[in-house]
């Protein structure tokens, strides 16, 4: 074989080998993400991470997976859906609600949870400071009896005139038991009187609120809650029905589909843009020990006129000049 020939040679024994497959040395793609979704209700939350997260690069079913769990509102569920979560081994978890919330906490130590919490964290045990968590859990908390009075007074002012409120909420929701606390020492103040209204399910929605009007209730107060959220709209046109003005602890409530009449609190699709903001972070390095627990920025009073039309409530000029929403 001249000089020649073996260069030739040489040259096609090296496309060849290219041409192989190298056998346990696979091409890498880019990095897919998996992002948890725990919450006690679908409806409950209102939390849409997606699009936030696809303004911040992350598209589902591309670069990142959305696993989303949802127990139907049973919350005994929910440490199972957390422990699927962690053995599935998401990169994060984002927990709504408190009982969702210690699920995940419980079921790892490891993977970083992003809570969107009512109440005060650090009195739930979930960190151990606001500044500086401390553990794998950070991120949003609402603390909501500072709105509770807010919704009263509101609620007043809507109502001129005054005395009775019902209020709907589960007491078997331990977490309620602070805003109850809050409710009645906002309504000493405002000089209303308070009728509790428990209701545990579904089927106890009419009954409570004949109940509301048999006290002489003038409004209805609603408390947040799974309950609350998953029969929203059950519970608005009971109120409608019964000519009862209520506010409702979020603007998810007045939407045209749940059709509420008015409601403070926290913009929802600020806590899932906030929500997304805090996943981004850890996912590019930062521990959630050290990314201090956030308040939510924007709380919203909104109004739904058709609610109020439907009812044949005149709102008070002054109410509606008030409104950060309304809803038409």
């Amino acid at each position: 074989m001249d000089l020649r020939e073996r260069r030739r040679f040489v040259v096609a024994a090296a496309t060849a080998l290219l041409a192989v497959p190298r056998v346990g040395f696979p091409q890498q793609g880019p990095k897919v993400w998996r992002v948890g979704y725990l919450a006690s209700s679908a409806a409950g939350s209102g939390i849409n991470l997606a699009p936030w997260l696809a303004e911040l690069g992350y598209r589902d079913g591309e670069n990142i997976r959305l696993e989303y769990r949802f127990p139907a509102g049973k919350d005994d569920l929910l440490p199972a859906l957390a422990a699927d979560l962690v053995q599935r081994k998401v990169d994060v978890i984002v927990a709504s609600g408190l009982p969702a919330i210690r699920a995940a906490a419980q079921a790892t130590q490891t993977i970083p949870v992003v809570m969107i919490a009512e109440g005060d964290p650090v009195k739930a045990g979930l960190v151990a400071s606001i500044g500086r968590p401390g553990l794998n859990v950070t991120g949003i908390s609402v603390l909501v009896p500072d709105f509770t009075a807010k919704r009263l007074e509101i609620l007043k002012a809507m109502v001129p005139g005054l005395k009775r409120a019902a209020v709907v909420w589960n007491p078997d929701d331990a977490e309620k038991e602070e805003e109850w606390h809050a409710a009645k020492a906002a309504a000493r103040d405002l000089q209303i009187e308070l009728h509790a209204v428990p209701v545990r399910g579904r089927d106890e929605l009419q009954g409570a609120l004949d109940d509301a009007i048999k006290a002489k209730s003038n409004a209805l107060l609603v408390m947040s809650g799974a309950l609350v959220y998953a029969h929203a709209h059950r519970i608005a046109v009971l109120a409608q029905e019964r000519r009862l003005p209520a506010m409702f602890p979020a603007s998810y409530y007045v939407d045209p589909a749940q059709g509420g009449l008015a409601s403070y609190g926290p913009d929802l699709i600020e806590l899932s843009r906030r929500a997304a903001t805090f996943v981004d972070r850890i996912l590019k390095g930062a521990k959630p020990a050290e990314l201090a627990v956030e308040q939510p920025t924007r709380i919203e009073f909104a109004i739904n006129v058709r609610a109020a039309k439907a009812q044949g409530i005149a709102l008070p000029p002054a109410v509606l000049v008030r409104a950060d929403r309304i809803v038409e």
